[in-house]
């Protein structure tokens, strides 16, 4: 099966000044539900995989990511994962 990069954007919040949380959006058009999902968050990138449909997205981000206190929700509706990460600090 092909690999396939699902449409994300990853946000600062607040967008000025030092960020206190990353808010990343991933687009699974055809995943029905999180249990198809794996989300690993680490230090500094973000890798999803949704086997079932050949997803993989690993993502570098520049700051030190809070693992423990990071938060993800699946919406069947849209279905979007959306990642909240509390920032440590700037990498």
């Amino acid at each position: 099966m092909e690999e396939r990069k699902p449409e994300y954007k990853i946000i600062c919040e607040p967008a000025e000044g030092e960020p206190q949380h990353l808010v990343g959006e991933f687009k699974l058009t055809d995943v029905l539900s999180s249990q198809e999902l794996t989300l690993d968050v680490g230090e500094d990138r973000i890798v999803l995989e949704g086997r079932k449909k050949g997803y993989l997205i690993d993502v570098f981000v520049p700051y030190l990511i809070d693992q423990d206190n990071t938060s993800a929700l699946f919406d069947k509706s849209t279905r979007t994962l959306t990642v909240k990460m509390p920032v440590l600090s700037a990498s």
